[in-house]
């Protein structure tokens, strides 16, 4: 740091091969015909569960895409018909969708049930989700590109609470994660394909 104090950490990771843990495969990131992706939010659950076989998905569509009818009547919907708890969890969510010009960012937003629009300034977009019983964000494609968040600023213990996944693409993405960490969140690195096929 700046008075000359050093401190070093040591990190080891492995795979495991299930013996141990469950392992499980999923996607957090995919978009449909409602925003700019194809075809329709229940082919994309059918997809992941029939054809993909995975364990969890969510179709995160853009917010400023379609209505908030659309996404409670359509989204929800076809997340609780395709969840089967104990085989496969469809969860219900949308990619907040900031102007790049704000340098807010886009952010997956999981298990809340109202869609926000743009008008919700990032911080004010926080304290919803804080206020959303289980409500889930995560950092997306973070960097100048899309936005970082306003470099991660308005961190509080409140908002720490639902910020819990930053999507890691590649090395561009570590500046952006270690940033996310030194100004207090306490986020899990999560790959996703961004689908939108």
């Amino acid at each position: 740091d700046t008075a000359g104090n050093v401190k070093v950490l040591d990190t080891a990771f492995s795979c495991g091969d299930g013996s141990e843990m469950n392992l499980y495969s999923g996607e957090l990131h995919a978009h449909t015909g409602d925003s700019d992706g194809v075809q329709t939010v229940k082919d994309a659950y059918a997809y992941a569960r029939d054809v993909a076989k995975l364990d969890f998905f969510s179709v995160t569509d853009h917010s400023n895409s379609f209505a908030n009818e659309v996404y409670r009547s359509k989204h929800l919907s076809n997340a609780d018909d395709f969840n089967d708890p104990g085989t496969f969890v469809a969860l219900y969510g949308y990619e907040q969708t900031y102007d790049k010009a704000t340098y807010y960012g886009h952010l997956n937003t999981l298990n809340y049930d109202t869609l926000t629009t743009r008008s919700a300034k990032i911080k004010q977009y926080y304290a919803l989700m804080a206020k959303g019983n289980a409500s889930i964000v995560m950092f997306n494609h973070p960097g100048y590109r899309w936005g970082n968040f306003c470099e991660y600023e308005f961190w509080s213990e409140e908002f720490d609470k639902v910020v819990n996944l930053s999507e890691i693409k590649g090395k561009s993405y570590d500046g952006e994660y270690a940033l996310s960490l030194t100004k207090g969140w306490h986020v899990s690195p999560l790959y996703n394909e961004d689908n939108h096929s």
